[in-house]
């Protein structure tokens, strides 16, 4: 253990590791986007189709995400649009939402019930690079990577937090976009997420008090 000028111990990491999904996959764990929607019946999804274009083939995360950025862009517009009725595109826009939101909570479920369904077993090649002293940033959700690294931090949440984000990457946002226009930027995202960790770890409240609340909306209204 080492110390910071300030005389807190920091602890000496060896190795630094960044996790994708490629590494639940090598460890047999089904997190592909096709895996959870072949194994989930759900009128979200249902309703998250209809939305997209329907030549366009939803195969992966990455194409997942990219629809929200498209369908939430195309809303912001429709909105300022004179040819759209601004109420009806409001609606829609809360109604996807309400999907988006559902999605999130049933892909909680299905990881889990999917990790937790078999043990972690640690791959000798991947033993052979990461060592205990390995600090892991992933992108992962699941906690196969601490089965092997002794610290990890998750970039977009995790299942022991209950708390995942799904979302767009970076886009210039229009000036007059609202709060719930671009929700779901991982930007804005991320700084909920990172205030959320704050509320329940830094100031020990929890989710369902009524404190806890209070900040969470006053953060959406900001």
């Amino acid at each position: 253990m080492k110390r910071t000028p300030s005389g807190k111990r920091q602890k000496a990491y060896r190795t630094l590791a960044i996790i994708g999904n490629g590494f639940d996959i090598a460890h047999n764990y089904a997190t592909l986007y096709r895996s959870f929607v072949d194994a989930t019946s759900s009128e979200s999804l249902d309703i998250f189709k209809e939305y997209c274009d329907k030549d366009e083939s939803i195969t992966t995360w990455y194409s997942f995400e990219e629809n929200i950025n498209k369908l939430t862009q195309e809303l912001f517009f429709q909105s300022m649009s004179e040819d759209h009725d601004y109420a009806i595109v409001r609606q829609d826009r809360s109604r996807l939402r309400d999907v988006f939101a559902d999605i999130h909570n049933l892909l909680i479920c299905y990881l889990r019930q999917e990790t937790e369904s078999k043990p972690v077993i640690r791959l000798p090649s991947v033993k052979k690079y990461l060592k205990r002293k390995t600090m892991a940033i992933s992108f992962n959700y699941t906690k196969v990577a601490a089965a092997y690294a002794c610290d990890v931090f998750y970039v977009h949440g995790s299942l022991s937090e209950n708390d995942i984000l799904l979302g767009y990457d970076y886009r210039g946002e229009a000036c007059l976009a609202e709060y719930e226009d671009m929700r779901w930027s991982k930007n804005i995202c991320r700084e909920a997420l990172a205030f959320r960790r704050y509320l329940k770890y830094d100031l020990h409240l929890l989710p369902d008090s009524a404190e806890y609340s209070e900040r969470i909306a006053g953060l959406e209204a900001y």
